[in-house]
């Protein structure tokens, strides 16, 4: 069916970028549409820090204090040693805020509250990601872009003046316009899980095994919150089995006697890392 309503931007991608863009043009009138393929939010804290100028944009964009109740200062890290010592070290610095840099630190926040705290300053401006549709193909000819959608109502025909992807790693608009994504694929894989844990306090970010990239593990509390944030380099072959069971074995044969017990997975993922952008 033929969209009714005219759009100026048809955005495709409703995480952080697509939400940012989104409010962004959202305050200054511009009608626009926010998809993304997902069938709902995103769920996990791949990401769990926001930068300063970050901060600084957020606040522009209005939802600063809400993202800074949603977090906390970053907890000292605590280094735990071959023969059960431990020590604590902190490596982000604070300082008072100045005119120039009114936020001097990073805050830790997990990515399913920042993108919470966008959509809801987004509704505040009368929008809403329209999750469950898919960008099926689009082209583009003088007077803008005729977008192809799939979604809950069937096939959907749009035409906006502009398209944005914001559409992660794997862009469908980046490919259809033959962007180029050069860079090199690491020779690294690593596991993230936000994870219920039992036998680790909350009062630091607890590392061990550091610089062992065979036995490396973290978990760093996540703010507001019953979860840890594991973190670890896993072998470059073989399946992850990120089930509680799974995740229990991996925590077990890196550290075995220490007794952590992983309660419940609410999100993992296992990941080959790259370094990339986009070359237009």
């Amino acid at each position: 069916m033929e969209a009714r309503d005219p759009i100026e931007v048809l955005i495709c991608g409703a995480g952080a970028a697509g939400l940012s863009l989104a409010i962004d043009l959202a305050r200054r009138g511009v009608a626009l549409r926010l998809i993304d393929r997902l069938p709902g939010p995103f769920v996990g804290s791949r990401g769990k820090g926001l930068q300063p100028r970050t901060l600084e944009v957020f606040e522009d964009l209005g939802l600063v204090d809400r993202v800074a109740a949603a977090g906390a200062p970053y907890p000292p890290q605590r280094i735990h040693l071959a023969d059960g010592a431990w020590r604590d070290e902190q490596h982000i610095g604070t300082a008072a805020p100045t005119p120039q840099e009114p936020y001097r630190a990073p805050l830790l926040v997990p990515q399913f509250r920042t993108e919470a705290a966008l959509r809801e300053r987004l509704a505040e401006l009368g929008h809403a990601p329209g999750y469950g549709c898919a960008l099926q193909s689009f082209a583009q000819d003088e007077d803008g872009v005729v977008a192809m959608l799939s979604g809950p109502a069937g096939p959907e025909t749009v035409r906006c003046r502009y398209l944005v992807g914001a559409d992660g790693g794997r862009s469908l608009v980046r490919h259809a316009l033959g962007v180029g994504f050069p860079g090199r694929t690491l020779d690294a894989r690593a596991v993230v899980a936000d994870l219920r844990l039992d036998g680790l306090s909350r009062d630091a970010w607890h590392r061990f095994h550091d610089g062992d990239m065979a036995r490396q593990l973290s978990f760093c509390p996540l703010p507001h919150s019953d979860l840890f944030q594991l973190q670890a380099p896993m072998p470059l072959e073989g399946d992850a089995d990120l089930s509680a069971s799974g995740l229990q074995r991996f925590v077990d044969a890196r550290l075995p006697g220490r007794g952590l017990i992983v309660r419940e997975v609410a999100w993992a993922s296992a990941y080959g890392m790259s370094a990339r952008l986009a070359d237009r």
